[in-house]
């Protein structure tokens, strides 16, 4: 992370020079119908997998790269004589593992952002982004939490969910020369502008493994309001899931991290961090090594995190031929047809046991637009129908609520 801004005052509603803390209840948090495919990725997230990718960018544990085992003996960026080739190799050959198409993004001579994709099946136009800078400070710094920890759960994002398949495409993206001002991903963020690449949200880990009164504490922080669905949705994971964090909610006029870059360029964005209350004391020193991590945290942020983004992204489930039938296994609200839509959609839903439902379409700011569905229903499959030539391009929310619960899909209009 690049800057050094240590204080922040939490648990009101606080206006500060530079920012503006929202406390949880004024953010629409839905309890989720939990999906087996979000439970088993948030189940497969290892941590010993975690810090061994960390301890490997440290330079603690041996990598092999091009065939020759060899250490990572600094991040420093590629500005500089001694600059971090080397891991962006190692990362590179790591994502190429996974079955991703991969590439190195070079900027500025020196500079360069590793980029792997995994095509989206309905709409691999439109993208959604998980991303971590990989450079280091300085020369001599380990940088294990700053920013080996968030390299590591993109990592972790890229074996785990490149084998299932989504929606909407996703890149896992490893930014160079954070540490000089966003650089990295500054240039990525304006060259994607220029071409009209559709991002519909960026989700930048910085500093994710430090948590040392073991509060859980983490802090989601956005730019603007565009921002808010990306928060919401890890918010909404974290307690439909029983993740375990603390998280605090911040809106702030700039950031010094990567989502930056995304917001300056028109993006949804947001940072996921560790609590600003209890900043590491490590930062941009010697002693930011792995050993001083929090192994548990750091498994909890990534799990949001993945969770989140399997999420957004439309995860495909399909259920295996030894799962029960629909009796049981609650409500189901499937994606609009078609999707994106423009003017005109309609909106099935499937229930296994009769009853009261309700299908309500929400803003990204939590207010009701419409009233969808609201009756008595048979078991089986239903479907709703949705006009929507008045509303203007972008996101929205769909909920149903049937027997007690809550489910919900993201759905996209189209400009």
């Amino acid at each position: 992370m690049t800057g050094s801004i240590r204080s922040v005052v939490r648990f009101s509603l606080t206006v500060l020079s530079f920012s503006i803390l929202i406390a949880p209840q004024l953010l629409s948090q839905t309890v989720m119908q939990r999906d087996a495919g979000i439970v088993s990725i948030l189940q497969s997230v290892s941590p010993d997998t975690l810090m061994v990718r960390v301890r490997e960018l440290c330079g603690e544990f041996t990598v092999q790269v091009k065939g020759t085992p060899t250490l990572i003996a600094n991040r420093l960026d590629g500005f500089e004589t001694q600059n971090n080739e080397l891991a962006g190799d190692y990362l590179e050959e790591k994502l190429g593992v996974y079955g991703l198409d991969v590439r190195s993004e070079r900027f500025q001579d020196r500079g360069r952002n590793v980029i792997a994709v995994q095509p989206g099946q309905s709409h691999p136009d439109i993208k959604y982004i998980i991303c971590a800078h990989y450079d280091a400070a300085r020369f001599e710094y380990p940088a294990a939490d700053d920013n080996a920890s968030g390299t590591a759960a993109v990592l972790e994002a890229a074996r785990l969910l490149s084998g299932y398949e989504f929606d909407f495409s996703i890149e896992y993206c490893l930014w160079d020369a954070e540490e000089r001002g966003l650089v990295g991903s500054r240039y990525y963020a304006q060259t994607a502008r220029q071409r009209g690449d559709s991002i519909l949200g960026v989700l930048n880990l910085d500093m994710i493994a430090y948590d040392s009164d073991n509060d859980m504490t983490a802090t989601l922080e956005y730019n603007t309001d565009d921002g808010l669905e990306l928060v919401w949705m890890m918010q909404s994971i974290n307690t439909s899931y029983d993740v375990g964090l603390d998280l605090v909610v911040r809106k702030r006029s700039s950031t010094p991290s990567d989502n930056y870059s995304f917001t300056q360029a028109g993006y949804p964005s947001f940072l996921f961090i560790e609590d600003w209350a209890d900043f590491n004391a490590n930062y941009h020193g010697t002693k930011d090594t792995p050993d001083n991590l929090n192994v548990p945290y750091f498994t909890a942020i990534t799990r949001v995190a993945l969770g989140g983004l399997a999420q957004l992204a439309g995860l495909t489930t399909h259920l295996a031929a030894d799962e029960p039938p629909l009796a049981g296994r609650g409500s189901v609200l499937h994606a609009p047809w078609p999707h994106p839509f423009r003017d005109h959609a309609s909106i099935a839903f499937t229930i296994a046991e009769p009853g009261p439902l309700r299908v309500e379409l929400y803003d990204i700011m939590g207010r009701r637009i419409a009233l969808l569905a609201d009756g008595t229903y048979n078991a089986g499959t239903h479907t709703a129908f949705l006009n929507a030539a008045a509303l203007p391009g972008g996101a929205y929310l769909l909920r149903m609520h049937h027997g007690g619960t809550v489910t919900h899909r993201r759905i996209i209009r189209s400009e």
